[in-house]
């Protein structure tokens, strides 16, 4: 089988900027924000996951979107 690569909108509780900010302080690249494209809001943060992606690092990922929604980073 070849290489598999997807991505996803993810639509955050708080702004896309400060999740990449926030991820990013944590040596995470999170994404792009999409604010204003094909009908995405400034909480809207495109996701791309490739084969290349360990499960830990995923599952870093996630924890990272947890605390983010809890209220980590404010101020990012």
């Amino acid at each position: 089988a070849g290489p598999v690569f997807n991505e996803t909108v993810l639509r955050l509780p708080r702004p896309a900027r400060e999740f990449r900010a926030f991820a990013r302080s944590r040596g995470v690249l999170a994404g792009i924000p999409v604010d204003g494209v094909a009908g995405c809001g400034p909480n809207d943060i495109l996701v791309a996951v490739t084969e290349k992606r360990s499960l830990a690092q995923i599952d870093l990922y996630a924890a990272l979107l947890a605390e983010f929604a809890a209220g980590g980073g404010k101020g990012a």
